[in-house]
């Protein structure tokens, strides 16, 4: 449970009480179940017909292939309502991730899939929002590295998204350099 607040071009965007609860559960000696659900009420300061509610689900299932290499699988789902229909939105999707460690170096692999609906369309637009989101991310923490316990991690993500709304439609390359706590 908790308050967070987002700021956007440096002011206040929103703010939202949220409540989480994350259950695992062991299923066998190499194998467990995450199961996740939370809630949140959004106040969003620049926009009274977003302000609503935030919910989401998974459940994954996390299996050891040997003590350096793992793989998992999760089914997600979102909802989100608005004080205005086309602001509120329902996706679910489901995610593959794979990992390996080669000496002191960890690498890993996922891939995604999702879809989105909006529940009504946008004042501007001709029809409401509906969109698949692929995703896919390849990269390595470099253990071999580590300072006090921080090791780097590098990333290369790629996504395409494809909306019924031209303004919600793009194509992304992103690269990421950063520390994890090696452990």
């Amino acid at each position: 449970m908790g308050e967070s607040w987002r700021w956007y071009g440096g002011h206040p965007y929103a703010r939202s009480g949220t409540a989480t609860l994350d259950w695992l559960h062991p299923m066998g000696a190499r194998t467990q179940l995450i199961v996740h659900g939370g809630a949140a009420k959004v106040d969003y300061l620049r926009n009274n017909l977003q302000d609503g509610g935030l919910f989401d689900a998974s459940a994954g299932v996390e299996r050891a292939l040997s003590p350096r290499a793992g793989v998992s699988a999760t089914l997600s789902g979102y909802r989100q309502t608005a004080q205005d229909p086309g602001y509120a939105t329902v996706s679910g999707g489901a995610s593959l991730l794979g990992w390996r460690d080669f000496g002191r170096v960890t690498a890993f692999a996922s891939a995604g899939l999702s879809r989105l609906e909006g529940d009504g369309r946008l004042f501007l637009f001709p029809d409401r929002r509906r969109e698949w989101l692929l995703n896919a991310s390849a990269g390595a923490t470099l253990r071999r590295f580590a300072v006090h316990g921080f090791a780097p991690v590098v990333r290369v993500r790629l996504e395409r998204n494809w909306s019924s709304l031209g303004l919600y439609e793009y194509r992304r390359v992103a690269t990421e350099i950063g520390l994890a706590r090696a452990f």
